[in-house]
């Protein structure tokens, strides 16, 4: 229903006679394919925690380089101008409500991305000279050691 499905399949509530799956996350497996569950024993009470841990996919860029939106007042009233001169015509020329929001959201987008286009720039990273090499190692070190936990 959905596409939502139980991902639980350990116990989460353990007593001395028994050992039981109540507790459950229901994931959308339309949206989120590579996810896992994992029990969480927390030792507060008879019922364990579940660590929902799925990848996140960032596409890569190059070093050195960001994509970004620049907004400025210029911009944002370009924007303004072109949403009040469009005649939405297609948004109310039917009765289905899917359709409509699907025509007003083509329309919105097509005008926000030509008036804020996606561009890119130069990382300027000024760095920050107050952490030395010693604490560079220990973030590494410490990143390292949270993802073994």
């Amino acid at each position: 229903m959905y596409n939502l499905v139980g991902s639980v399949d350990f116990p989460t509530r353990l007593t001395v006679t028994s050992a039981t799956a109540i507790d459950n996350v229901f994931i959308d497996v339309s949206r989120l394919h590579d996810c896992v569950v994992s029990p969480f024993p927390n030792g507060l009470s008879d019922h364990d925690a579940q660590f929902l841990t799925f990848r996140a996919w960032y596409p890569k860029q190059p070093i050195g380089t960001k994509t970004i939106r620049k907004v400025d007042q210029q911009k944002i009233s370009d924007f303004l101008f072109h949403l009040s001169n469009e005649s939405w015509s297609t948004v109310f020329n039917t009765d289905d409500v899917n359709l409509m929001l699907n025509s007003f959201l083509d329309t919105y987008l097509k005008i926000f991305n030509a008036s804020f286009p996606l561009t890119k720039v130069i990382n300027q990273n000024k760095g920050n000279r107050w952490i030395t090499p010693g604490i560079l190692t220990s973030c590494k070190r410490k990143r390292e050691l949270f993802l073994i936990k």
